[in-house]
């Protein structure tokens, strides 16, 4: 299963797992113990801290959604688009505007739940981006803002519960 740490998803404001059934756990340990939620751990994402910004028209809270994580015997199944748009719905639901740096792997899952590339580095806050900044990748894309990830962002109207 994933090795990510109870303290790994402490550090996020929001998170959101997804847990293999216990037929599949062939480690026998017991439930009170810490190995028994990382023995099961199939699946990871979380939000951090919200950024107030404004992208030109009020402002809003932002949220950055990763570190999307699932465990390789799982991927393919659906597991990373659940918990992706389980994050960004508990953002939204919290009254957060989500935004995601998606690499490939993940670009078309983000695609899949409503997601949508910024047009331009206004859209998310400037801390955001400052750390690609410190990229040795930067400024090397294709995108308008210097990052070779892709920076989608979730806008209220999209996949919003209700």
């Amino acid at each position: 299963m994933l090795k990510v740490s109870p303290a790994d998803i402490a550090q996020k404001r929001i998170g959101v797992v997804a847990l293999s059934p216990l037929e599949t756990v062939k480690e026998t340990v017991e439930p009170t113990k810490i190995d028994y939620f990382s023995s099961r751990l199939a699946g990871y994402v979380g939000a951090m801290e919200p950024i107030e910004h404004d992208p030109g028209n009020g402002t809003i809270r932002m949220a950055e959604v990763g570190s999307l994580k699932v465990d390789g015997s799982l991927r393919g199944h659906g597991v990373g688009t659940i918990l992706l748009d389980k994050i960004v719905r508990a953002a939204q639901n919290e009254d957060l505007t989500p935004y995601a740096f998606c690499n490939p792997d993940s670009l078309p899952i983000a695609e899949r739940i409503g997601g949508r590339e910024i047009n331009s580095p206004d859209e998310v806050p400037p801390e955001a981006l400052a750390l690609c900044q410190e990229c040795p990748l930067y400024g090397q894309g294709s995108k308008k803002y210097g990052c070779c990830d892709t920076v989608m962002v979730w806008d209220k109207t999209q996949n919003a519960d209700g």
